[in-house]
């Protein structure tokens, strides 16, 4: 069974990028929650989190070729 829930330490693997570039561009932006000592995320939010970042950034790239 998949689990709605990702581990932190899993996180860079679990989006396919380092552990620094989640850590200085997706990890100020998601919700944690804390269970422990241990943090998770919810999937559910990080994909929203993608959802709304690729929108966001198809708008600027649609300004940017406007100008």
């Amino acid at each position: 069974k998949d689990s709605v829930l990702v581990q932190l330490k899993d996180m860079p693997d679990y989006l396919s990028i380092s552990k620094s570039t989640f850590d200085r561009w997706v990890r100020p932006h998601i919700p944690e929650l804390r269970l422990g000592r241990c943090v998770m995320f919810s999937k559910i939010e990080i994909q929203q989190w993608i959802a709304n970042t690729s929108i966001a950034m198809s708008a600027q790239i649609c300004q940017l070729k406007e100008t």
